[in-house]
């Protein structure tokens, strides 16, 4: 982050409350918004972005537990709107973003760090749950997330997609509609119903089957031991 302020500090940046004079602080980026759950802030082309909540807890030492808020976001588009969870365990929230925000027509959700499940479930998804999200929140095409980089937990470090790929076979969930990508994949996501919708679909709704969302996977340094 300061790497980026450096090159370019003016640019906007939303942060749920409570964090916003840290990351000046700490940073150097100078626009700074804070939002509570479910509020929004409008941006360029028709655009939104609310805030959501997620199932977690924040802390930066002992001292400060819970004392600035954690959440996810939505980006409401004219497309349709895209969901990024960040950091979350299992919840009554992934129904509500569906009620309020409507279905996802992209979700990137997180699959691991779950082991032992007696200690993570409340903080983080396992990859049948994030299925379960995937289905809660009616999302056409999901990414998984938050697994292979940091040794944060007992599972095995490329253990999450191998879940998921259990997790959808489960669920009767289509590879596609759910899938993981290597550094450096490339992704077109279909902008349109799931691949498990698609046989079915009929008239002007193939029109947009036919636009796609392009995803790719940034290779960062690898902190697994």
């Amino acid at each position: 982050l300061r790497r980026l302020a450096e090159r370019a500090p003016l640019t906007p940046v939303v942060t749920p409350l409570g964090n916003a004079e840290l990351i000046r602080r700490e940073t150097g980026f100078v626009t700074v918004s804070e939002l509570d759950w479910w509020q929004s802030l409008p941006l360029k082309d028709g655009l939104r972005l609310h805030l959501v909540p997620g199932q977690h807890w924040s802390a930066r030492s002992r001292f400060d537990t819970n004392r600035r808020l954690w959440g996810g976001f939505v980006l409401e588009a004219p497309t349709g709107p895209v969901y990024f969870a960040g950091d979350t365990g299992w919840g009554p929230h992934f129904a509500q973003i569906r009620e309020r925000l409507g279905a996802p027509r992209f979700a990137a959700l997180p699959i691991g760090a779950y082991e032992p499940r007696w200690f993570m479930r409340d903080s983080h998804l396992n990859p049948d749950d994030a299925v379960r999200a995937h289905q809660a929140l009616g999302a056409a095409s999901s990414l998984g997330i938050h697994f292979g980089t940091f040794s944060l937990s007992d599972e095995e470090q490329f253990a999450p997609p191998r879940d998921l790929a259990h997790a959808r076979a489960l669920h009767g969930l289509a590879d596609e509609a759910f899938r993981t990508l290597a550094p450096g994949e490339v992704w077109s996501v279909p902008w349109g119903q799931p691949p498990t919708f698609a046989a079915s679909i009929k008239g002007g709704k193939e029109e947009a089957l036919s636009q796609s969302i392009r995803v790719a996977l940034i290779p960062t340094p690898q902190c697994w031991s």
